[in-house]
């Protein structure tokens, strides 16, 4: 292991040790301009890779250079989660696949309802190769490396009162993010998809759809190499960037449509 030492500003300044497994990742600043740009771009990256304030971390995967900067001060796993398509077959471990659901299980809802529910497969097992068969052929053709694979409902009544939870798909978007940010601490990545078949997934898992919608597949695991992946999607193997606060937060009221 290799380690570099990373300065960042900070309130208050934070100096963050990494270890990288191939110095050859890392650009050294030659004092020209594009020099000082890459360096940069690699110590963002690298704090990005720190994993929430962990006093030593370790890159995983291989290194994605990236332009996200955020526009306000916020908490570095938010800017590092990303949904990376190139997974390494490596299992989970079954404390890492626990830490996972216990970050869902503390996530928020309406009446604490925790109207989430989650069906899986480790890979190796008949229930990974059939949550794969679920997907769309474009996500399968990636997402099958994956070690972890699932598919998240909603259910759709209140437990207390039978009456619709018309807030049951938005409390399982906070358990999805739940489980994504744990997965950024332990080293892993998460990728949600929509593309999948909803009737399988009903039929082939077991679920009523009068009691529960299917809402989305994730497939979680390390990040691969991207030449694991076919050609056309090697390109979008990067960090997507996001608009701008301006453009979804209004003070007071929603704007008139433009004329």
């Amino acid at each position: 292991m290799h380690r570099y030492l990373v300065e960042v500003m900070h309130h208050p300044p934070a100096k963050y040790d990494v270890r990288l497994a191939n110095p050859d990742e890392v650009f050294h600043d030659d004092g020209t301009a594009a020099g000082r740009a890459r360096s940069r771009s690699v110590a963002l990256d690298l704090l990005m890779r720190c994993r929430c304030h962990l006093p030593a971390c370790y890159a995983r995967g291989p290194m994605t250079p990236t332009t996200r900067v955020p526009e306000a001060e916020v908490a570095p796993e938010f800017v590092a989660r990303w949904s990376p398509r190139a997974f390494r077959p490596d299992p989970l471990t079954p404390e890492q696949t626990a830490s996972l659901f216990e970050a869902m299980r503390w996530a928020p809802s309406c009446f604490n309802e925790q109207p989430w529910r989650v069906v899986y497969g480790a890979a190796g097992e008949p229930e990974h190769a059939r949550i794969t068969d679920i997907l769309i052929l474009s996500n399968q053709v990636w997402a099958a490396r994956a070690p972890l694979l699932l598919i998240l409902f909603a259910r759709r009544h209140f437990t207390h009162n039978n009456k619709p939870n018309r807030t049951a798909a938005f409390d399982v978007g906070a358990a999805w993010m739940s489980l994504a940010l744990q997965a950024g601490r332990l080293g892993l990545h998460a990728h949600a998809m929509a593309g999948f078949d909803l009737a399988r997934a009903y039929t082939e898992l077991g679920v009523d759809p009068e009691t529960h919608e299917a809402i989305a597949a994730v497939a979680v695991g390390h990040r691969g190499e991207p030449d694991a992946i076919p050609q056309p999607l090697r390109a979008r193997e990067v960090p997507s960037g996001r608009n701008p606060r301006a453009s979804f937060v209004f003070h007071g009221r929603f704007p008139a449509p433009a004329p």
